[in-house]
This record gives C-alpha cells, sequence and structure tokens, in this order.
C-alpha cells in the first residue's frame, strides 16, 4: 500500500523527503527478509514433525489450489454466460425474462425462481 501511495504521489507532483523514501526501502527490505524466515522456519517444523507435518502441509495446498481453481471456474463461467447474454438479441432476451418473471435484477443464478415458503 506504502508503494502504491508513494506511486501516487509522484504521479500527482507531490513533494516527498529522500528521508522517507528510504526509509520505506528499508521497511520493505527488512518486511521482505522476514517474510521469508518466518515461511522457512514454519515449513522447516512441519517437515520435522514428520508424516502429520507433510500431511498438514499437503492439506493446506489442497484447500489453496481447490479455493483458486473454483474461483477461476466461477469467474470463467460468468464471463461466458455475460457473453452468452450480451450475444442474445434484445427481443430475444426480454422474451426470456418475462417467461421467467425476472426483471434482469435477480439472484444472478440462470434458472433460479423464488419458491414460496412451506406452510406450517
Amino acid at each position: 500500500k506504502r508503494k502504491r501511495d508513494a506511486q501516487r504521489a509522484a504521479d500527482e507532483g507531490r513533494w516527498e523527503s529522500e528521508e522517507y523514501k528510504n526509509l520505506t526501502e528499508r521497511q520493505n527490505q527488512w518486511k521482505s527478509r522476514f517474510v521469508k524466515v518466518l515461511i522457512r522456519t514454519h515449513v522447516n517444523k512441519q517437515f520435522s514433525a514428520g508424516w502429520r507435518g507433510v500431511a498438514g502441509v499437503v492439506a493446506f495446498s489442497t484447500v489453496v489450489v481447490r479455493v483458486c481453481s473454483e474461483a477461476l471456474a466461477r469467474a470463467l463461467l460468468a464471463a461466458i454466460n455475460k457473453s452468452r447474454v450480451l450475444a442474445l438479441p434484445k427481443r430475444l432476451l426480454r422474451r426470456l425474462r418475462r417467461e421467467r418473471g425476472d426483471s434482469g435484477m435477480g439472484s444472478g443464478t440462470p434458472g433460479a425462481e423464488a419458491t414460496p415458503a412451506p406452510a406450517r
């Protein structure tokens, strides 16, 4: 964030002191070193814990891959769905929405319709 703020300040022509620039550069260097040491230490602890540590790393990696791939799949499907809708003629699109009872501001799920709550 600081780097972005510094870039924005430079773009806007604001003056920044050399001391501030040097300080932020030093902080970023230390932060990068600290994160590397922290990750290395944690990974070493996990692997020194034996098969349980390795299993934990594998489980965490699996979760990360699954979450990222699901987010990517959802983004791709949304883009494909949007491009398909944009490709439809407006008259056909209005007719489809009218048949579904959708004003175009629905739940975002194609074919999802409101169902009445069950009576108690």
